[in-house]
């Protein structure tokens, strides 16, 4: 952002403002920013009153309280600075440092992910944008740091080199920078969308193909995988409706990743996905809508269930996750020791059930607590 600093300047020799002062302090010619009331209700000063001395001595006599005032005050805007940068670099490293803690297998470069993304979000054009995007809501920014990380780690795992890292780093972040143009008020509806908001929503890859082409610095191929993120394996994806050889590798990655953040988070319309389900449907689609190698790359990386995670089951019993999850390849149904009945009850012997067996099929973790 040029000096990363967002300066808002005023050119105000006086500034009428709202303080709390107590009687002592009450001055002649400051106005009243409340009723003032006494202890059984009646109204001893209106707001807005302008205060007088007779005012003043009478409140003495019969009000102890603090009270709100509006007074004229002498300064300016003009030395109040907001560093956008510090703030857009914070809340990106929290995000990411939640992000890799409670969803990247602890064996899988947690370090160099999360250094990579940083060294992304440094880019002062990223931070224009991720700026921009913050601004849409909070679920959308933090959704993009998810994806970017789930990305990441993929390509970590796929081997690519340092500059192809960095590259999927500012794709994936920025996949989703087009909402900036569908705006919050469709974004953000409580209710499902009807068909129309759908298709404004469907145009988000070509309006970010369109901002990022028009960003100064960024490669040519970065707003094309960008705009390619929503086409799938088999051609039904958009805008172009392009299939497997067509689409990029980097579009493809940020698709899955994607999809399984958004479908394991709640939104305003609907409840998340459990991950067991999520994982199982990203499976299903493997070849069909998601490149099969991707989605495993994707299962190899993540953590489902963590060892030590507190879960309800479909039954209402309530356990611990005892799977070690860095030593299966993936725990969609991991070993599970029951503790708690289905009324809440802490049973006398804990229960051991691997949901992994036949005998099980039937038993699902609900959720996470």
């Amino acid at each position: 952002m040029g000096s990363h600093l967002l300066f808002y300047k005023g050119g105000y020799p006086m500034l009428e403002k709202i303080i709390e002062v107590n009687i002592a302090e009450l001055l002649e010619n400051d106005i009243l920013a409340n009723d003032v009331l006494n202890s059984k209700g009646g109204i001893l000063a209106k707001k807005n009153t302008i205060i007088t001395l007779n005012i003043i001595e009478g409140l003495r006599k019969n009000y102890n309280g603090s009270l709100y005032v509006y007074r004229t005050v002498k300064g300016s805007l003009s030395d109040i600075t907001v560093n956008i940068s510090d703030i857009i670099i914070k809340e990106c490293e929290e995000q990411i440092d939640y992000s890799i803690q409670k969803f990247i297998k602890k064996n899988k470069n947690t370090e160099d992910i999360k250094n990579t993304i940083i060294k992304v979000v440094k880019d002062s054009r990223v931070q224009e944008l991720l700026f921009l995007l913050r601004a849409v809501g909070d679920n959308i920014f933090k959704h993009s740091i998810s994806v970017a990380v789930y990305s990441t780690a993929i390509g970590f795992d796929l081997h690519f080199p340092s500059h192809r890292l960095n590259t999927l780093g500012i794709a994936s972040i920025l996949h989703d920078i087009g909402m900036i143009k569908v705006g919050r008020l469709i974004l953000n509806k409580d209710d499902k969308l009807t068909d129309e908001e759908k298709e404004i929503i469907k145009s988000h890859p070509k309006l970010g193909f369109d901002i990022l082409s028009e960003t100064d610095g960024f490669t040519v191929e970065i707003p094309n995988i960008v705009l390619q993120h929503h086409e799938r394996f088999d051609g039904t994806g958009y805008p172009n409706k392009i299939s497997n050889e067509k689409i990029h590798i980097m579009s493809k990655i940020i698709g899955a990743c994607d999809v399984y953040e958004a479908l394991t988070s709640d939104r305003p319309y609907r409840k998340k996905f459990r991950k067991s389900d999520t994982v199982e449907y990203l499976l299903g689609t493997g070849d069909y809508y998601f490149n099969y190698d991707i989605i495993q790359a994707l299962i190899n990386t993540i953590i489902i269930y963590p060892y030590g995670q507190w879960i309800e089951l479909n039954t209402g019993e309530v356990g611990i996750v005892v799977e070690n999850e860095e030593k299966s390849i993936f725990n969609i149904r991991p070993r599970v020791m029951v503790y708690f009945n289905d009324k809440g009850s802490k049973i006398d012997k804990p229960k051991l059930l691997d949901l992994s067996l036949r005998e099980n099929s039937n038993i699902l973790i609900e959720r996470s607590i």
